[in-house]
């Protein structure tokens, strides 16, 4: 069976063939869209075709499962969204009530959608659900800081207080969220975190990134394997998460002036082209 397919409804748009991250959908004197035989290899599998096609007449072999319409009609308008965006705050406060499974399934639904370099979707999610656990693995971090692994003075002192009772690594949460990629590729997990934490701001669940188990994890083999991370895997980063034993906050913070840098005018004549 060929990779991509058109219906008898298509109406020639060329949308399809537009969208194509490969660029192996052409338009023949038809104006019907096809892939050339032998050009099926390099197909992303990213589903732009038919995620684009305005009648739906495309159709990819490998997608088997239901096909679902997006409801424009939930888009957030740009206020409505720029909320969202801006009023995300690192939660340190938690109740000791965990988090549904359902809840966290629904979160790594939605971090599934995360962008990722040429659509490989390699993230994999280990997902700690109880306190216990992450008490043992907090317990592994905390001997991890005070033998000096990170080989900074002020986590010998985190791992002190971790002794002493006081939570300083996860601040109390109840669940981790940790998201594992192969070797080479940790911006896309750094990516899918995101989606997961501004999709719990969204379903109200606090989160705050786990920095100090995020670095220890990365120097000591035994914090890594508490995990399962294997040996060809990559810890992207991490997340600590519960129902937040705070309200919303009332106000934006404040934040630093957008420092960029403006790139319009070339700073050096365009060479010309040589003659063909």
């Amino acid at each position: 069976m060929a990779v991509f397919a058109v219906g008898s409804d298509c109406v020639t748009c060329g949308l399809c063939s537009r969208v194509c991250v490969s660029g192996i959908i052409k338009v023949g004197p038809d104006k019907r869209p096809f892939v050339a035989e032998g050009d099926e290899k390099k197909c992303l599998r990213c589903g732009q075709c038919v995620a684009f096609c305005p009648k739906g007449c495309c159709s990819l072999s490998f997608q088997t499962g239901p096909r679902v319409a997006v409801d424009w009609s939930k888009f957030p308008d740009p206020a409505s969204a720029e909320t969202l965006l801006r009023s995300r705050r690192s939660v340190r406060n938690f109740k000791k009530t965990p988090v549904s499974m359902e809840t966290v399934s629904r979160l790594l639904e939605t971090a599934r959608y995360a962008p990722t370099a040429s659509n490989r979707q390699p993230v994999r999610w280990v997902i700690v659900m109880t306190r216990e656990k992450l008490e043992e693995i907090g317990g592994l971090t905390a001997r991890a800081l005070k033998s000096g692994a990170t080989g900074r003075k002020w986590d010998e002192w985190v791992g002190a207080e971790w002794e002493k009772g006081h939570d300083v690594i996860f601040r109390g949460a109840p669940q981790l969220a940790a998201a594992i990629v192969p070797n080479t590729v940790t911006e896309d997990g750094a990516i899918a975190l995101a989606h997961f934490e501004l999709a719990a701001h969204a379903l109200g669940v606090g989160c705050c990134w786990a920095g100090i188990f995020n670095r220890v994890a990365r120097k000591s083999p035994e914090v890594l394997a508490s995990i399962g991370v294997k040996e060809d895997e990559l810890l992207a980063g991490s997340i600590m998460f519960g129902n937040p034993d705070v309200p919303r906050a009332r106000l934006l913070p404040e934040r630093n002036p957008v420092n960029v840098t403006w790139l319009i005018t070339p700073t050096s004549p365009t060479p010309p082209r040589a003659a063909s």
